[in-house]
């Protein structure tokens, strides 16, 4: 996977879905009940959105302190983007828990649907 070595992208996106999934379906296949991995999966996928944009600003800030690039796009950025990385994590913060949470849906039916079989 040549394209994921992008720095922070598989941390910060990626590694959350398989955090979701498995922590929805532990719940749900612990509790035998459906709407048990749904509330983990929505309470994993909020603070999760909000720790990830907490971690994203601060490793922005030190990225572009360091050759002036941005977090997303990691290119060389002028001066006047300095506000880019905050626009982008902003949209992030928004989008992230409907990227996640289909995971976790996910997670609390395949692990009720094993429990049953």
């Amino acid at each position: 996977m040549a394209g994921l070595d992008v720095g922070v992208l598989p941390y910060l996106y990626l590694i959350p879905i398989a955090v979701v999934f498995a922590g929805s379906a532990w719940a749900a296949a612990r509790h035998g009940s459906f709407s048990t991995g749904l509330r983990t999966a929505v309470w994993t996928v909020m603070l999760g959105s909000l720790l990830t944009y907490v971690v994203a600003l601060a490793e922005a800030v030190r990225w572009y302190a360091l050759d002036t690039s941005l977090i997303l796009a990691s290119d060389a950025v002028p001066l006047s983007a300095v506000g880019e990385n905050l626009r982008n994590l902003t949209w992030s913060l928004l989008l992230l828990p409907f990227w996640w949470l289909p995971f976790g849906i996910i997670g609390a039916r395949c692990s009720l649907l094993a429990h049953r079989a």
